[in-house]
């Protein structure tokens, strides 16, 4: 036989080597094509995790009470922070309880948009994510407390803590929460601006016999997009009904009504959160109501509601893992302006119902947008769109504006109406300017029919001791007198109410079950 030609041997020789270059090749690429990811996986996944830039920071105020820097550790565990918090060390790392139906942890799971780290949904191939996170599987936070103010620079870094960005515990107090929060028995809250701003408001052994769920009601599966839909007069303006009907999840507040306002603000309630006022309001059987309880007499009633109506009822409270996240962004935030209006303190502002809306929105759908929110009386619209209530004392809904605004900014939610921030200058100029050039909004012929259905809507009590109270307010100012304090304002407004209100309807006396 024959030996081969070198020709064909030397040809041989390089198709093997050609072959072997091209495997070498390819798991090159194939490493460096998997390095990143594991990197990014395993370094990248969280935002706290990384340095600076979004690392957020929680500068407690000088005045908090000493039961707060108790509980702090533990009500930071309630609302997700698994990990230990530590003063102002930039290696820590933070754990998080994972927001999905499987309970397997969002970092180790696959990082392909058909994912998106749980944290979003997938929409032509692509990770659209929840408000609070981006990036190409919903990966990155934004960094919405990272500016420095001269309020935060004073504080020592011994009052730095860490807060997870997104919630990942139960917005809704269910069996299961309990068991996870109840360290000592109790349920605490934390409520900045009151005083003490954290508080025990029962023990979780009573909420749970009461009959509460036995799993959060609130779906841990991200939602599209939602409508959170605010009180102000610019509703009863225009017409926006079906643009909120056409949103997955629809969150209204209190007593708002949409009967007989359909064209204007929609039929569709998904969420309704309330305060201890209107606990019985309710459109729908199909409505789940959200109450955000606050002290121990709301706990009582709570316990008494159930024990009446059943456990069937849509009527649920907002955990205490909840009310304390939602409390302490408040806090964070209120914390990083310097432009505070005068007399409101750094780190008093008490979370209001709207407040609570946006964050509960945020934490759960991939938009959000916000109709009739951030204007009112001071920007020329009616307080409410569906009665004459005037607005109320200013301090507090100035600080929300610039947290509200700080969102927008970040694109986490957006106005529906415009020339919102512009009326929010110091300049009245710049919102005249605006309103004048948006007349498909503010023109007289596009707010007339809506101003003539303002007109004859109704004035409720409570609205017109209000009423009462600021011209009585405004008298005593004109004379050199000091706005009243809010201990004042509540006295008035319970003396008039008293002589106002309509008599509450008598209760049927129960039957008493002869003795056996």
């Amino acid at each position: 036989m024959k030996p081969p030609p070198s020709s064909s041997v030397s040809s041989l020789s390089s198709r093997r080597e050609a072959k072997r270059t091209r495997r070498y090749v390819m798991l090159l690429a194939f490493v460096s094509f998997l390095a990143p990811l594991v990197y990014h996986q395993n370094h990248e996944s969280h935002p706290q995790t990384k340095r600076g830039e979004s690392r957020i920071s929680t500068f407690a105020h000088h005045h908090f009470s000493s039961l707060h820097d108790q509980h702090r550790t533990s009500i930071a565990k309630s609302y997700g922070h698994v990990g230990q918090i530590e003063d102002d060390d930039e290696d820590d790392v933070i754990a998080h309880n994972n927001r999905n139906d499987e309970g397997s942890s969002s970092l180790s799971s696959s990082s392909s948009p058909s994912n998106c780290n749980k944290r979003g949904i997938v929409v032509n191939n692509k990770c659209q994510c929840l408000k609070l996170w981006r990036g190409r599987t919903c990966e990155e936070g934004p960094n919405i407390f990272s500016f420095k103010s001269k309020s935060s620079e004073k504080l020592p870094s011994s009052r730095k803590v860490d807060i997870p960005l997104q919630f990942e515990g139960d917005f809704t107090t269910n069996k299961e929460q309990l068991r996870k929060t109840c360290e000592d028995g109790n349920i605490k809250v934390f409520l900045p601006g009151k005083v003490p701003p954290m508080r025990v408001i029962g023990t979780c052994k009573s909420v749970e016999q009461a009959g509460v769920p036995l799993k959060d009601v609130v779906s841990k599966k991200p939602y599209k997009s939602c409508a959170v839909v605010g009180n102000s007069g610019m509703l009863a303006y225009g017409q926006n009904g079906k643009e909120i009907d056409s949103h997955d999840v629809v969150i209204r507040f209190n007593g708002a009504p949409t009967k007989g306002l359909e064209n204007r603000v929609g039929t569709k309630t998904t969420f309704r959160l309330v305060n201890s006022k209107w606990l019985d309001f309710r459109e729908s059987k199909d409505e789940v109501i959200l109450w955000n309880m606050r002290g121990a007499g709301a706990l009582e009633d709570y316990i008494k509601r159930r024990a009446e109506k059943g456990k069937d009822e849509k009527f649920y409270l907002l955990s205490s893992s909840f009310v304390n996240y939602v409390g302490e962004m408040a806090y964070q935030l209120s914390n990083s302006f310097d432009n505070l209006p005068g007399g409101f303190n750094a780190g008093d502002y008490t979370p209001t119902s709207g407040w609570t809306g946006l964050i509960l929105a945020v934490n759960v759908c991939t938009e959000v947008k916000l109709y009739g929110m951030q204007i009112s009386e001071a920007q020329g619209v009616p307080y409410h769109y569906h009665n004459r209530c005037p607005q109320p004392y200013g301090e507090r809904d100035q600080a929300e504006w610039l947290m509200f605004q700080r969102f927008a900014r970040h694109k986490l939610a957006s106005f529906k109406e415009p020339c919102i921030e512009e009326c929010h200058t110091d300049n009245p100029d710049d919102c005249k300017r605006c309103m004048s050039e948006r007349s498909d909004f503010y023109g007289e012929e596009a707010t007339k029919e809506g101003r003539i259905a303002w007109e004859k809507s109704p004035m409720p009590h409570y609205c017109l001791a209000r009423s009462m109270l600021l011209e009585k307010e405004k008298k005593h100012m004109e004379k050199g007198g000091q706005s009243y304090t809010k201990e004042e304002r509540d006295k008035f407004l319970s003396e008039i109410n008293k002589k106002i209100a309509p008599p509450a309807p008598l209760r049927a006396p129960r039957k008493r079950r002869p003795a056996k």
